[in-house]
């Protein structure tokens, strides 16, 4: 009888010390494991689309939308964590929205879903984009029937009548560079489009005739340019336009929920630095070929912005308001740590994972009172 006690007894024991060490190490994920189950709690399984995953249904923020599931595509390529057998649905997500935008005018929805299915075709290993290629034409016609000329240059608008903007040109342009049909443009005059836009401070104007440069249309000036091949035509001016984006830069240690990260106002207003506004600062800077300062300063702020609750990126609130993750600065964030070359920082442990003392105890309590029930059903079957 000693014997089996004393064996019954060790068995308790290991199973104790393995219930109370599995949650510590079991448990234990990384950041990049955080992100990636966050961004795929916000896929529909039904249409494979991504909703950027607000958590509050009554604000209807919860709905899947092109523009979050372009963000989640790009997010999981670049941290390789793309599973294709659970994108069945989203192509035919994707050339729907195509169609709707051609119907109802959504330039957004035609061009950020040609890059979402680019991305998964070239995780797909280079199948056609289109299946379709009248819906190809459908996109281009749609494309040119939105160009604007103004004087030499060419531009493109948002709807038929209205004038073009760097923003609408952007989107244009990022459509036939993922339809690898770029040469079809009028390069040429799309760049002195853009380059019209540049203002004497270093930054670019919405448009040509515009008022004032903003850290968002230099922003996607730049990408334009990139998408063109034309960064070139930036050359001699690099260096003010790098200035023009230093001056957003938050740079005191005394402002420890902004330090490090580029807000929207320019030095002398209130220097609020938002997830947003750093993403275009940076990668501005690395398609200039300009180093960003401060990095590790910045990488530091970047990551404070992970939330424990569900492992995704928040953007910056204010102090006293609910922080709220979403999968589009999620993204933001995975495209930072790439274009730095600092996706490694995401193979960190994130968060507490060391148990309670109650919930230690609550294990072993029900653990011994298992072993003691197992114990009398055994003796009673010996008696038996």
């Amino acid at each position: 009888m000693t014997k089996k006690r004393t064996l019954f007894s060790t068995i308790s024991l290991i199973l104790v010390i393995g219930l109370v060490l599995f949650p510590i190490f079991g448990l234990s994920k990384t950041r990049q494991e955080y992100v990636v189950d966050f961004i795929y709690s916000g896929q529909d399984d039904l249409f494979g689309a991504f909703s950027d995953n607000y958590n509050d249904p009554e604000t209807a923020k919860d709905i899947e939308t092109i523009g979050s599931t372009r963000s989640a595509i790009i997010a999981l390529s670049l941290l390789d964590a793309i599973e294709l057998d659970t994108f069945t649905a989203t192509d035919s997500y994707c050339y729907d929205q195509i169609g709707y935008g051609i119907i109802y005018n959504s330039l957004e929805n035609i061009s950020h879903s040609i890059e979402t299915l680019y991305v998964l075709d070239v995780e797909d290993e280079g199948n056609d984009l289109f299946e379709d290629l009248d819906q190809e034409e459908d996109v281009k016609e749609y494309f040119e029937n939105r160009s604007v000329t103004v004087g030499d240059s060419i531009g493109y608008s948002s709807n038929v009548g209205l004038n073009a903007t760097i923003y609408s040109t952007y989107l244009v342009v990022k459509g036939y560079y993922f339809l690898d049909s770029v040469a079809e443009l009028q390069v040429d005059n799309v760049t002195e489009f853009i380059m019209n836009s540049f203002n004497s401070d270093g930054g670019f104007k919405s448009f040509p005739t515009g008022a004032s440069s903003s850290l968002t249309s230099t922003f996607y000036a730049i990408q334009t340019l990139n998408y063109l091949n034309a960064l070139d035509s930036l050359s001699a001016n690099k260096t003010v336009i790098s200035e023009y984006i230093d001056q957003f830069y938050v740079n005191d240690p005394l402002l420890e929920a902004h330090n490090g990260g580029y807000s929207y106002a320019p030095l002398g207003e209130i220097p609020f630095a938002t997830v947003r506004a750093t993403f275009e600062a940076i990668l501005t800077l690395k398609l200039l070929e300009v180093s960003v300062p401060n990095q590790e300063t910045t990488l530091n702020w970047i990551l404070q912005n992970q939330y424990i609750l569900d492992g995704g990126f928040t953007e910056n609130a204010l102090e006293g308001s609910e922080r709220v993750s979403s999968i589009t600065t999620t993204s933001q964030v995975v495209r930072i740590l790439d274009v730095l070359g600092n996706t490694d920082l995401l193979s960190e442990e994130f968060g507490d994972y060391k148990l309670r003392w109650w919930i230690v105890l609550i294990i072993v309590i029900v653990v011994l009172g298992a072993g003691i029930t197992a114990y009398i059903l055994y003796q009673r079957r010996i008696k038996l």
